[in-house]
This record gives C-alpha cells, sequence and structure tokens, in this order.
C-alpha cells in the first residue's frame, strides 16, 4: 500500500514539475523531503 501510494505521489510529482519547470527546483526537492518523512 505505501508503494502503491508513493508511485502515485511521484508520477503528480513528475506532473507538477514538468508544469513549474527547473527554476522550482529547491521546491520540488522540499516536496520530496515531505514525501519521505
Amino acid at each position: 500500500m505505501l508503494k502503491k501510494t508513493y508511485s502515485v505521489e511521484t508520477k503528480l510529482a513528475c506532473i507538477e514539475m514538468k508544469k513549474a519547470g527547473k527554476s522550482n527546483k529547491v521546491i520540488t526537492a522540499k516536496v520530496w523531503r515531505s514525501y519521505l518523512k
């Protein structure tokens, strides 16, 4: 269940990264850290 949720969040994060662009790399890193906690 955890892996399944993680994969969904990964896909959403990838979509958000593409929308935001590379300029929001720092924000993306913070989001990833919150997911990993």
